[in-house]
């Protein structure tokens, strides 16, 4: 009787952590009719491929699996080569049904940051070797090739390897923040600017959050972690850098062997945590600030600023967060982050990591 009792308590805490129980995927969002996914393939498109092509399925080269999600068809298609097999050149890989479930739910979990999607498909495809290395990211999906840094040893070869944890969904993330929801360039010139702490480091953030709810528990704190030691690292270094000036000394492109955009990142994701924590102590999170830019400016073709935000976040929750944001944006001030990182409950959060 007790392992009866046992088994059915794991059961429940498995389909709370994996499944979509809290969540009736019929439900539309916003906006409540969804646009054809043509429309979506503009200048935004970024990548390798042909934007016109790219996300036309050959279903005789490929595997496919679809959802409808809140009024839109996710679409995953995963290249033939890879069926069968459970790893390429040393590194583990998911099945098409894994994967595919995987996509499903990071759709729904980013769908609930941001309260919507706009248009009537989302694709993600997953390329073979003979295609063109790297991915090509829009607004309606994601194409994942082999890496340009194949015949490194310990780098994984093609983006569908289970070692990149984390990557897909930092990139899908993208299709909302980056590519639907765009900030206005400040014809500097530089490869980033300080709005970059928004894009990138919520898409990291978001991401390794995602992940750890998707795929392991584990994956949130280990990538989180990582991204905290090389802060560390450049304590007290010439790299000792506020947001603002390694975005500047990046100028238009990173330097060749330099960490500065591994640190940018670094700085900016937990940029954001620190900020979800602020916001979970005032009874919100980030995503009112996602939720903000998608119906203020990715549902509207507006292009946001740094102002834009702080705007946002003061308007939401009746506190001045300029001080905030220009103390860890705009100076090196260190990060009262000792060791580890709490996972932080969101409202629309389906699961929970312990």
């Amino acid at each position: 009787m007790l392992k009866k009792i046992i088994l059915i308590i794991m059961l429940i805490n498995y389909f709370q952590f994996t499944g979509y129980a809290c969540d009736d995927l019929s439900l539309p969002g916003n906006p409540s009719t969804t646009i054809d996914w043509h429309e979506g393939l503009d200048d935004s498109f970024q990548g390798p491929d042909n934007p016109n092509t790219v996300f036309e399925i050959d279903e005789n080269a490929y595997v496919t699996f679809s959802k409808i999600i809140h009024g839109t068809k996710v679409l995953v298609a995963v290249h033939k080569d890879f069926v069968g097999k459970s790893e390429i050149k040393g590194f583990k890989i998911p099945t098409p049904e894994e994967f595919s479930e995987r996509i499903f739910k990071t759709f729904n979990h980013h769908w609930h940051v941001f309260g919507g999607y706009p248009y009537d498909r989302y694709t993600v495809k997953i390329k073979p070797f003979s295609e063109s290395s790297g991915f090509s990211l829009s607004k309606i999906g994601v194409a994942f090739g082999k890496t340009t840094d194949e015949n490194t040893p310990n780098f994984p070869p093609h983006g569908y390897v289970e070692a990149l944890e984390g990557f897909v969904q930092h990139e899908m993330f993208h299709s909302w923040l980056g590519k639907l929801i765009q900030y206005e360039p400040n014809e500097s010139g530089n490869l980033f600017q300080l709005e970059t702490w928004v894009v990138e480091g919520g898409a990291s953030y978001y991401g390794d959050r995602s992940a750890s709810l998707i795929i392991r528990k584990s994956i949130y704190r280990k990538l989180m972690r990582q991204k905290l030691n090389s802060y560390k690292k450049a304590l007290n270094t010439s790299l000792d850098l506020s947001v603002q000036a390694l975005v500047e000394k990046i100028g238009p492109g990173p330097p060749a062997n330099d960490n500065t955009q591994t640190l940018l990142y670094a700085r900016s994701t937990i940029v954001n945590y620190l900020l979800d924590e602020e916001l979970t102590k005032l009874g919100f999170d980030l995503d009112i600030l996602m939720k903000r830019l998608y119906e203020d400016f990715g549902l509207t073709n507006k292009k946001w600023t740094q102002n834009d935000i702080v705007q946002i976040l003061n308007n939401e929750t009746n506190k001045d967060f300029s001080k905030f944001l220009n103390k860890y944006l705009l100076t090196n001030s260190k990060f009262p982050i000792k060791r580890n990182f709490k996972f932080l409950k969101h409202a629309a959060q389906c699961s929970t990591i312990d």
